[in-house]
């Protein structure tokens, strides 16, 4: 029963503090991926994607660091919406849970391992490149599906409530979806669907 794992019934006191400190946390991922995606689009010459971006090619040369900043850089600004929009929703329900610490390890595990098998599985295109957040937002979404299934939840334009598992699985769908037929790298979407599992996992 979800009711006996430990995340759910800690003293109400921590309960508290988890769910403030999460809360800030999750602000702090959205206003940092809106601040560098403005940094990102106002520089010249897109020298942030260059840097920074997860290539085959940097990566060969021991830039390690894109598995992570990757993360935070957006192709446009459908892209950087739609990912925060999912993270601020489903974010707002798995980050109270699970407090600052244990939301972010969820945020950056999901995003980097998503990003990890998009690196293999790209050994062969060097010069392709991989933005964004969805890896770690799919792992998000998926959590806050396992931790609180039966929760309703209301969208514009459906006139009915879902259940969070419904509206989950139907996201996940639709971003796969939008991946698989508009990416010029068609193994970008397995980034996601590794931070999928990574989600369950944790």
């Amino acid at each position: 029963m979800l009711n006996d794992r430990e995340y759910m019934r800690r003293d109400p006191r921590n309960q508290e503090n988890d769910a403030r400190s999460g809360f800030h946390a999750l602000i702090g991922l959205i206003l940092a991926n809106f601040v560098v995606f403005f940094i990102q689009h106002m520089m010249p010459g897109r020298e942030l994607d260059s840097a920074f971006a997860l290539s085959v090619d940097g990566v060969k040369h021991f830039e390690i660091w894109r598995f992570f900043t990757a993360l935070f850089l957006h192709a446009g600004f459908g892209h950087i919406f739609f990912n925060m929009f999912g993270l601020y929703i489903f974010g707002t329900l798995a980050a109270p849970v699970l407090g600052a610490k244990r939301f972010l390890l969820l945020y950056f595990t999901a995003g980097v391992l998503g990003n990890v098998l998009w690196f293999f599985c790209n050994w062969n295109n060097p010069y392709y490149m991989l933005f964004g957040a969805s890896g770690a937002v799919m792992g998000i979404i998926l959590a806050s599906a396992m931790m609180l299934p039966d929760i309703p939840m209301m969208l514009l334009f459906i006139p009915f409530p879902l259940k969070l598992k419904t509206l989950a699985m139907v996201y996940i769908f639709l971003e796969i979806f939008s991946q698989i037929t508009n990416s010029a790298s068609v193994t970008s979407y397995l980034a996601h669907i590794l931070g999928f599992t990574a989600g369950y996992l944790f």
